[in-house]
């Protein structure tokens, strides 16, 4: 048990800025996420939307976008999910709703927000794209992509309420070269997971989810029950790292081939000529998927957001940003609100 992490949770959801109580609607689309898609009730997802406006705004307009290419208006959320897809249309339900409830990354220097839900984005479709049997993955592929679309909420929380420390985590990961739960856990004395673990856990997320957060950066030290989701999500993790897609504000370089599954002689993903196919058709799936989104919002894209560059094996991000944006990180903390 993590004291110091119980401890900033507690803070942080009693803060000023705490997080929102969960939405009755999230935890239905929880529910939806934990069977597979063609189990899901098409008419209970669309009564699920129809009963908040943003949503149904969000799918109808995705539907009647250049990157769908619809002939006609798309004017019912029926004729939106047949034109998108099932899955696709409850991935991007489940990315609108969590950036609408939870609140705005603060902008540092060489990053935003975009920056980190393109790289959320990216890790939760890579994570759900992993879940094949053929892979010998039987985790449910929609936990898969809500824990990869989650597993950075801890940096969010952090750079919120404690600017200044993780700022300085930041620094520490890009000039002593390591991973940034090591310098977290050594100017904090917890991790953006543990932190990040808390928070789900009081939004009661499944256990599955909670556990694949709190593990992915060394899931053998995940519960049996929970090894594979929090090893598949290391993967995913890596491969949006090293995708080019946003920024997931760690400075330290990964290699997939040191991946729990890339080492796991019992897994496909261990031998290197699957692990590469199975790796670029994940980057070009991405490629192609992020281009269309940027073009399409192009017009409101920030200076600075992640371009689609695949690199082979190793990932490293951009400098930190220097100690002068703290304070104006600070002033800016007391002008987020909940949208």
């Amino acid at each position: 048990m993590n004291n110091t992490a119980q401890a900033i949770a507690l803070e942080i959801l009693q803060s000023n800025l705490k997080l929102p109580p969960f939405p009755p609607i999230g935890s239905q689309l929880l529910a939806m996420n934990h069977q597979p898609v063609q189990e899901v009730d098409v008419d209970q997802f669309i009564r699920l939307i129809e009963s908040d406006m943003s949503l149904t705004t969000h799918l109808l307009q995705l539907a009647n976008s250049a990157y769908f290419g619809a002939i006609q208006k798309v004017s019912s959320l029926r004729q939106a999910i047949m034109h998108i897809g099932l899955e696709e249309s409850i991935n991007a339900i489940n990315l609108h709703f969590f950036r609408t409830i939870l609140p705005e990354f603060p902008r540092i220097e060489g990053f935003s927000g975009k920056d980190f839900w393109a790289h959320s984005w990216a890790c939760g479709m890579a994570n759900r794209m992993l879940g094949r049997t053929d892979l010998h993955i039987n985790s449910i592929p929609g936990e898969l992509y809500i824990a990869g679309l989650l597993h950075g909420i801890g940096k969010l929380i952090l750079a919120l309420t404690r600017p200044e420390d993780f700022l300085k985590c930041l620094e520490n990961s890009s000039i002593y070269n390591q991973p940034i739960v090591e310098a977290e856990l050594d100017l904090i004395g917890t991790t953006d997971t543990d932190i990040a673990f808390e928070v789900l856990r009081s939004w009661q997320f499944p256990q599955s989810i909670c556990m694949a957060v709190k593990h992915y950066r060394e899931p053998e030290k995940a519960d049996k029950t929970f090894w594979e989701i929090a090893a598949v999500t290391q993967f995913a993790y890596f491969i949006a790292n090293t995708s080019g897609i946003g920024n997931a504000m760690d400075f330290y370089a990964y290699d997939l081939e040191q991946t729990w599954l890339g080492r796991d002689l019992a897994s496909p993903l261990a031998d290197e000529a699957i692990r590469n196919r199975v790796v670029q058709d994940i980057y070009e799936t991405l490629k192609k998927k992020f281009a269309a989104m940027s073009d399409e919002k192009k017009a409101d894209t920030d200076k600075g957001s992640g371009n689609v560059s695949p690199k082979p094996g190793k990932s490293g991000t951009k400098p930190p940003p220097s100690k002068k944006k703290i304070s104006w990180l600070a002033r800016l903390l007391s002008l987020f609100r909940f949208h």
